[in-house]
């Protein structure tokens, strides 16, 4: 038996990713794709904290937490709250649902971790 060491912890690649296609926003005349990443224990807090204040905005907020670009940044702040509330709930609620899975938070992540 091998036990691991903190380095091999540490630097494991644990976090899923999914690149989501999403036709209603389009990008140089394509179906725009947006990728989300399972959040770390930092991010989970952090979202966890922030829906303490904004539960309500729950569909925007985990997107927030979770939509990155190439490099792993995030791409929305909490400032982006106001206008992401303007946009197409059906994208949102499509994002939201694919955001919850990725974390295993939900009735998607808990049905997908009871199968698992």
């Amino acid at each position: 038996m091998t036990l691991l060491s903190a380095t091999s912890v540490l630097d494991a690649p644990d976090l899923k990713e999914e690149i989501v296609e999403i036709p209603e926003w389009p990008a140089d005349g394509a179906p725009g794709k947006l990728r989300l990443l399972e959040m770390d224990a930092e991010r989970t807090q952090l979202f966890t904290t922030a829906m303490e204040t904004h539960g309500v905005d729950g569909m925007s907020v985990i997107l927030i937490f979770c939509a990155v670009n190439e490099d792993g940044a995030l791409l929305f702040t909490m400032d982006d709250l106001a206008r992401m509330r303007k946009k197409n709930f059906r994208v949102l609620d499509r994002l939201q649902r694919i955001c919850l899975r990725l974390n295993g938070m939900g009735a998607e992540g808990r049905a997908i971790l009871k199968n698992a």
